[in-house]
């Protein structure tokens, strides 16, 4: 017979836990469950739950009606921020989660724990292939968009005839233009002479109508960057900068860290100056990191026993109510 899993912490994350929301957010939570023996014992194990209202697979941003809701066992919970999960070591430090159930409460009060020298790898190297990321998804996305200008331009017989083939001079001028999409592989080009125009102008469109709801918005088309995903960049040094210098994270996020990542956020900086922002907070990461006091590794053992005791003690308590061994209390 299997249990229900129990919450033991569940909190908004995201901008409502930053301080960061804006009039098109999202509501995001994430949880803590704590494992039944089912889950710990059986071929059918779980240590993950997505109970999210728009599935990742949907090409589309999230809107304000939708629900990011991430539930994690406690044991999985606990490998992720030792190993400095910056999603989910940042709830430790919320002030006001939805539920705290006690056994969570020595977690909190022990996050200091979790914080060790990894963390400017896990946050501000994060932060790092934020902004490569964001400078790659332009370059892409700008190279299928010129493209699919040239196919429907210059080649409009062509892309509506399925016995068309592709010339040698198109194939070069395809690997130019989209030297970003396939590239190449043993050293072989990826459009060469023979291939059909038809379908590769429908595989390039499906690409780029499928990747381009990610990135492709009034400030996109304004600013040529996603502010979203700078924001989250900018907030990913600004945490690493709080983990190195004190161990903690203070959320609401405030002062010029909050300006600097609202105005992103609003579209009010242009992609150099986005660009500049970002530097700055590396180069205070850095320097962060060499003063750093933080010790060399989070506090595996203590975290290891915790997560023994814990898990000992609620299995065999469950179990032993579940055939009436003990009484329960109203």
């Amino acid at each position: 017979m299997r249990q229900d899993r129990k919450i033991i912490y569940k909190v908004e994350s995201g901008s409502q836990l930053y301080g960061t929301t804006m009039p098109d957010s999202d509501v995001d939570y994430s949880s803590v469950f704590m494992p039944t023996a089912y889950d710990l014992f059986s071929l059918q194990k779980c240590d993950y739950i997505n109970d999210s209202t728009k599935s990742s697979s949907k090409a589309r941003r999230n809107t304000a009606d939708d629900v990011d809701n991430q539930k994690y066992s406690l044991q999985r919970f606990m490998h992720l921020v030792l190993h400095g999960n910056p999603n989910l070591l940042e709830i430790l430090f919320c002030k006001n989660p939805v539920i705290e159930d006690p056994v969570f409460t020595s977690v909190k009060e022990n996050a200091h724990r979790f914080v060790a020298m990894h963390v400017y790898n896990s946050f501000t190297g994060f932060a790092v292939a934020q902004k490569k990321k964001l400078q790659y998804k332009a370059l892409r996305f700008k190279q299928l968009e010129d493209t699919l200008k040239w196919f429907e331009q210059n080649r409009q017989d062509q892309i509506v005839d399925p016995q068309a083939q592709m010339s040698e001079e198109d194939a070069v001028s395809l690997n130019s233009m989209l030297s970003e999409y396939k590239g190449r592989k043993n050293n072989r080009e990826s459009f060469h002479q023979g291939l059909p125009m038809k379908v590769i102008y429908e595989k390039v469109k499906e690409e780029y109508d499928n990747y381009g709801w990610r990135v492709h918005s009034d400030t996109f088309e304004r600013l040529g960057y996603d502010v979203k995903f700078g924001a989250h960049a900018v907030r990913l040094f600004y945490e690493g900068i709080q983990l190195l210098t004190k161990r903690i994270l203070e959320f609401p996020i405030a002062g010029q860290a909050y300006d600097d990542i609202m105005s992103i956020r609003r579209g009010e900086v242009g992609i150099e100056e986005f660009y500049k922002i970002c530097d700055r907070y590396e180069e205070d990461n850095r320097k962060a990191f060499t003063q750093s006091k933080l010790p060399d590794e989070p506090d595996w053992k203590w975290a290891n026993q915790y997560l023994v005791d814990t898990l000992e003690n609620y299995i065999v308590s469950t179990s032993l109510i579940r055939r009436g061994e003990v009484a329960i209390n109203n």
